[in-house]
């Protein structure tokens, strides 16, 4: 998930502040969805040990699409019920996936055939529970899930959010109505404490030289927010991005269209289409910063 903060002026937009995780997206939170759902009922804990064990991809798809529909529902609703199915050949014969071949050396080849012999057992012992829950549950799981309950489950990833949101905030010389330091994880998995320290020094440097400059402008906040795609849907996410933002984000813009329309623009002027959009590099470009600023 990326942010990205817009200075917008006279018709032009400016991003004067970006950043992002580039291993968050809305996947993950289906996949913390279904790992949760695998430990709430017998039949979800098969199809992810069959999925997981590379002895059925269908069953871990179904698992994580069973999760994904149950994240939309909760978009709209406060409560669902997702439904896990068990499908004819869930339980049947895995594909072989031995063969160790030959190694460099007599070890690596034993090592090959052993760590095949070891993944073939754990396929077939996967396939056999499964099989033993098909025949003593019924072929449709149902499990009751409320939006908090999702919330409390993929909360790791929601605070994920917050130094992205940091980093492009002291980018663009915005102050954030909420940095989420409060919260515990603050930073995100990975050189949190680093990154809170070295945020925070440089926040208390900024505001040290503002308190000694009457002439210093004021903290510039940001007035607009707008979700571009689909993970922006979850409920979490925005109420994150309205408390870091301290405006509520625009409601009449659709995440998914705003994806399409920026990739349309982009890609008809690459084609050379034209049009009443003009893209630029930041670099000045005196026809372009001419008619912006009256001068031209």
């Amino acid at each position: 998930m990326d942010v990205a903060i817009v200075d917008a002026f006279e018709g032009m937009l400016e991003v004067i502040g970006s950043s992002g995780d580039g291993r968050l997206g809305g996947d993950d939170w289906d996949s913390a969805l279904a790992a949760w759902l695998a430990g709430q009922h017998p039949v979800a804990a098969a199809l992810a040990a069959v999925g997981g064990s590379a002895g059925s991809a269908g069953a871990r798809v179904r698992l994580l699409a069973a999760a994904e529909e149950a994240k939309k529902a909760l978009t709209g609703s406060e409560e669902t019920s997702v439904e896990i199915r068990l499908v004819q050949g869930d339980a049947g014969k895995g594909t072989n996936h031995g063969g160790g071949g030959e190694g460099a050396n007599g070890s690596e080849g034993g090592g090959g055939a052993r760590a095949a012999a070891a993944a073939k057992s754990s396929v077939a012992a996967a396939r056999s529970e499964l099989a033993r829950v098909a025949a003593s549950a019924p072929p449709v799981a149902k499990v009751a899930l409320s939006r908090q309950r999702f919330e409390h489950i993929t909360a790791h990833l929601t605070k994920r959010l917050w130094k992205p949101l940091r980093e492009a905030a002291a980018e663009a010389g915005v102050e954030l109505a909420d940095d989420g330091r409060g919260d515990d994880g603050g930073g995100g998995g990975g050189g949190g404490e680093e990154e809170k320290a070295s945020s925070t020094s440089s926040s208390s440097s900024k505001k040290k030289n503002n308190s000694n400059d009457r002439y210093a402008p004021s903290p510039r906040r940001i007035t607009r927010a707008i979700l571009v795609g689909g993970g922006t849907r979850v409920p979490a996410v925005a109420a994150l991005v309205e408390r870091a933002a301290g405006v509520k984000p625009e409601s009449g813009i659709d995440p998914e269209a705003a994806v399409a329309l920026g990739a349309a623009a982009l890609a008809g002027q690459l084609a050379g289409l034209g049009g009443a959009i003009e893209l630029g590099d930041g670099a000045y470009a005196p026809d372009v910063h001419g008619r912006a600023s009256g001068f031209d």
